[in-house]
């Protein structure tokens, strides 16, 4: 039994034979396990709020790059419009598209 824990790196732990002898180190164990969830837990909502925030700041710049093409094809069509004006060119919108 002890070859088989060494390998997997288990630690084992003495089992006393009486209960009352049991009792603290099932308490021991107990601690040890809420201190265990207690840290899943709080990684696992620092986890979900950084994740969060990288979409919410994800999608802001997602929208603000949106707006930057709106109003980028807006200069670029006012341009056009009075160079064409100006020199009687003839061009297709679909081209600069």
């Amino acid at each position: 039994m002890e070859r088989i824990c060494t390998s997997f790196n288990v630690s084992l732990y003495p089992c006393p034979a009486y209960e009352l002898e049991r009792q603290p180190l099932l308490n021991e164990v107990e601690t040890k396990l809420t201190e265990l969830r207690t840290v899943l837990d709080k990684s696992a909502s620092r986890q979900a709020n950084i994740l969060r925030d990288i979409y919410l700041y994800g999608s802001y710049w997602k929208g603000l790059n949106y707006n930057f093409f709106t109003i980028l094809l807006f200069i670029v069509l006012i341009l056009l419009f009075r160079l064409h004006n100006k020199r009687k060119i003839y061009f297709s919108l679909y081209e600069f598209i």
